[in-house]
């Protein structure tokens, strides 16, 4: 009787089993390392039928999550941990995460936490607001007023005021008078003159001139800079070069305007009534291309040339120039002639031009000595009148006397005679008789 009694119990717990949620009440089981837990996330469907123990894995009510473990092939409802609950049902399948913390709160480490005891790194702030993490927990901070940020901003330096605007404790403040500030600007120095602008003293910016350029923030005058090809025309606008020419960047005067190697600038005036430009050197002339109010006569044409204007011309004989000349000038014994240079008579002497402006004339020749073979007339007007042909006279010689036969000849009449082959004669003999056998 006893033994049918214990087959009876035996059974019917037997029956229990299959049927009848099997509810744990201890602490649910760290799962992590357990490599026979499955969590479901799909029907459950036990791996044979008739020796499967455990309850069906929508049968665990709310509060509970199911947990299959596969070694046994035995299936649990566990009750969520505390303070946690869950919907139950096919949910429970989900596992543990079917378990969820009120309003309010949050899951941490199978435990419900106040949402300000989140760790900083987890906490999420709404837009406009931001979390120090520093501080450590969940402490979500108003950005200024006026300022804004992202949904999850960390640090005060998230929040940004708008443009021409800077953080101040509380709110955003507006810079003054005509300063402006990027946005996100967090000191009153962020506030500053705008590009293009210059400060003019406390909160005042002035215009740069028309057509020049300056970086936020300057302070001066000087910082206002014309662009390259371009000058600062009296401090009121920049100018245009003249056609052709350059200049660098923050020019301020029109004399930093220059043409290419070899021009020159024709500058305008009232008669050709052209605008200026960079015209070609004459031909053979060059030029650095700076600029110069000489205009064409800028360029430059090579010794013993000179600038016509329109071409490089050489100097008439007797004539010599430096480089860059715009005329010629005498050397010494000429003397000008309209454009030639001719020489001073025999044994006249005059000095160079010493400039342009200085032309010699013909009355600059003033006589000096006759050269050799010459003998200089006794009249008021000297000259120097040669010696008759084959007749040879020193230099600066005073009278017709002063001719004579060279060595090895011999006057008669009127003419010089060689000596006889073979025969010698001093300079100066007179008749046949002179000749000696040499």
């Amino acid at each position: 009787m006893k033994l049918a009694l214990v087959f009876v119990v035996a059974a019917t717990l037997v029956a229990m089993a299959i049927s009848v949620p099997v509810l744990v009440d201890d602490e649910p089981p760290v799962l992590v390392d357990d490599d026979s837990a499955v969590l479901l996330d799909a029907p459950f469907t036990p791996t044979c039928g008739g020796c499967y123990d455990g309850p069906a894995y929508d049968s665990c009510k709310p509060g509970e999550y199911f947990l299959y473990k596969r070694d046994l092939n035995r299936g649990y409802c566990l009750r969520c941990p505390a303070g946690m609950s869950s919907k139950g049902k096919t949910e429970s399948s989900k596992g543990e995460d079917a378990c969820t913390c009120p309003a309010g709160q949050y899951k941490y480490k199978n435990a419900c936490r106040l949402n300000w005891q989140k760790e900083a790194s987890d906490c999420k702030c709404p837009a406009n607001k931001y979390n120090r993490v520093d501080e450590g927990g969940c402490s979500c901070r108003s950005c200024p007023t006026g300022a804004t940020s992202p949904a999850g901003s960390k640090s005060y330096s998230a929040c940004r005021c708008p443009d021409n605007t800077y953080a101040s404790p509380g709110s955003c403040i507006s810079c003054p008078g005509d300063l402006r500030s990027p946005a996100g600007s967090f000191d009153a120095s962020a506030c500053q003159c705008p590009a293009n602008t210059y400060a003019s003293g406390g909160s005042s910016c002035r215009s740069c001139p028309t057509g020049a350029t300056s970086p936020a923030g300057s302070t001066s005058y000087s910082a206002c800079r014309c662009a390259a090809n371009m000058y600062a025309n009296g401090g009121s606008s920049c100018s245009s070069c003249p056609i052709g020419a350059s200049s660098p960047e923050g020019s301020t005067s029109y004399s930093a305007c220059q043409c290419p190697a070899n021009h020159y600038q024709s500058v305008q005036n009232s008669l050709n009534k052209e605008p200026s430009s960079c015209k070609s050197c004459p031909t053979g002339a060059t030029s650095d291309g700076s600029y110069s109010s000489s205009g064409v006569y800028n360029c430059k044409c090579p010794a013993n040339q000179y600038n016509n204007g329109n071409s490089c011309q050489s100097c008439p004989t007797g004539a010599t120039s430096p480089e860059g000349s715009f005329g010629c000038k005498c050397v010494e014994n000429r003397y000008r002639d309209g454009n030639s240079c001719p020489s001073c008579p025999t044994g006249y002497i005059s000095p160079a031009e010493s400039t342009v402006s200085r032309q010699t004339r013909a009355s600059d020749c003033k006589f000096s000595k006759c050269p050799a073979n010459h003998y200089s007339s006794g009249s008021s007007s000297i000259s120097c009148i040669p010696c008759s042909k084959g007749f040879i006279s020193p230099e600066g010689s005073t009278s017709y006397s002063a001719c004579q036969c060279p060595a090895n000849h011999y006057k008669t009449g009127s003419s010089c005679k060689s000596c006889p082959t073979g025969f010698i004669s001093p300079e100066g003999s007179t008749g046949a008789s002179a000749c000696k056998r040499g």
